[in-house]
Formats: C-alpha cells, sequence, structure tokens
C-alpha cells in the first residue's frame, strides 16, 4: 500500500488496520464509495473519498480487479481534491456528471449520463486531447455519488 495512503487512513482509523471492503476498492469505515462500476472484463472502476469529512478532502481513483488494484490515482494526500475536475451538465433530456484527473500524460474522466430512460457510465482515457479508450459500465447497476466531489459539495 501507498506510504501516504497508510499514515492518512491510519490517522482517521480507530483501530488496527484498515481493510477493504469486499465490493468496491475503497476502505471500510474511512472511505466512501463516490463511484464505483464493474466492466465487462470483471475489472472495477472506483473512486474513493475519505468519509470523516462532511465534504471530501481527498478523492482517488483505483481501477483492477476485485482484490488487485492495478492503478491508483492522484497521489493521496489530505488536500488533493484540487487534482480532480469535477462538473455536473444539464443536457436537454438529463444530466452528466464527470469527475476527471491528469495521470502521466493521460486525462482520466469517470462519467455518468443519465439521457431520457437511457443511462450510461464509465471511463474515457485520452491522451494528447485524443479518446484511446472507453469502458463503459457492464450494466445499469452502479455507485454514483459523483456530485460529492463538486466545489459546494
Amino acid at each position: 500500500m501507498v506510504p501516504a495512503l497508510v499514515s492518512l487512513l491510519s490517522a482517521t482509523a480507530l483501530a488496527g488496520p484498515p481493510v477493504r471492503n469486499a465490493d468496491n476498492h475503497c476502505f471500510a469505515g474511512v472511505e466512501t464509495v463516490v463511484f464505483h462500476c464493474a466492466l465487462a472484463s470483471g475489472k472495477w472502476i472506483d473512486i474513493c473519498a475519505d468519509a470523516q469529512a462532511a465534504v471530501p478532502t481527498h478523492a482517488q481513483y483505483r481501477f483492477g480487479a476485485k482484490g488487485r488494484i492495478e492503478l491508483s490515482a492522484p497521489p493521496v494526500s489530505p488536500s488533493n481534491r484540487a487534482a480532480w475536475t469535477v462538473a455536473e451538465t444539464a443536457l436537454a433530456r438529463g444530466m452528466q456528471r464527470t469527475a476527471s484527473f491528469e495521470n502521466e500524460g493521460h486525462r482520466y474522466e469517470i462519467f455518468v449520463t443519465e439521457a431520457g430512460p437511457d443511462t450510461q457510465a464509465g471511463l474515457r482515457i485520452e491522451k494528447g486531447g485524443t479518446e484511446v479508450a472507453t469502458l463503459r459500465c457492464a450494466d445499469q447497476r452502479f455507485v454514483d455519488s459523483l456530485s460529492l466531489l463538486l466545489p459546494d459539495g
């Protein structure tokens, strides 16, 4: 585990080491699930934020299979929320919420688009302004609390 995450979580945990939730990559009791979905590949997309504050001060994207995180970004610090760009946009027949960050020359954007009866969620990855991948949630069962990361909470 990343040393900064250990110290941050240790400072907020009451007793013992943090334990991961069984159904996402967040730590039970110290983090809240801001976004979670499963891909057809069996991998998970998660955004976890500190659960100790009314308005989260840090959030981290985590990607990988159950019990195996392949990518965590941006680095956890008590105030990394500034690394995120979060938006909520009204559409003609719905709403779109996005949360994005930069990592090693790539832009990662988690999205939820509600347009009438059709709701889609997933992840877009861009490099140099060009889309390199779009991963969609396998079904419409996902956790969406992206509004927790909006500047006004």
